[in-house]
This record gives C-alpha cells, sequence and structure tokens, in this order.
C-alpha cells in the first residue's frame, strides 16, 4: 500500500517539528529588584528617607555604605518615614521582621 505524497508530506513536517529545538520565548526585562515594601526613597550622610510602597503599615530600616544595619522605624501605608543614624550612607530599604 503507497502513502500519499502529501500525507507523507505532512508526517515529515511535523516530525520535524518535534526535533527542532524550541525557540526561546521574548520576554520584559525583569523589574527592579525591592525587598518588600520599603524603599530607600532619598538618603545622605547620617540620614534616609524610607517610602511604603504597600497599603499596610510596615518597619524598614536601610542598610548603610559602612554595613551597619539601623534601627527599624514606623513607615504609614503608602507614605514616607524619616530615619536618623550614626554616619554613612544609606544604600538600601529593608523591611523588618
Amino acid at each position: 500500500m503507497r502513502i500519499p505524497t502529501t500525507l507523507a508530506a505532512i508526517g515529515l513536517m511535523a516530525a520535524s517539528a518535534l526535533l527542532l529545538p524550541a525557540q526561546p520565548a521574548q520576554s520584559a526585562p525583569p523589574p527592579r529588584p525591592t525587598v518588600g515594601c520599603a524603599n530607600l526613597a532619598d538618603g545622605g550622610e547620617g540620614w534616609a528617607d524610607l517610602y511604603n510602597s504597600c497599603s499596610y503599615w510596615i518597619q524598614a530600616t536601610v542598610a548603610t555604605d559602612r554595613g551597619v544595619i539601623t534601627d527599624c522605624v514606623a513607615v504609614p501605608p503608602k507614605g514616607f518615614a524619616k530615619i536618623l543614624f550614626d554616619g554613612g550612607v544609606p544604600i538600601d530599604a529593608y523591611e523588618c521582621r
């Protein structure tokens, strides 16, 4: 029994599609990393303004360029809080757990 040419061609195309490597999906660039709801809004030597991007109160702190993590402060929902510390420049904000 002879297979019609069209059916044979379809079978070959289907088989070759299974053997071809999948192309990577195009995706959007990764989002900027954040740590919970705490964000460093501004800062300088010995001070930082923290922003809470969530709709509930958080406790937050900052790490400084001197490797010090400061005490925690309360930050209101969608609001700001200032934190003062002894020297160093803030480099990132974190939620206190």
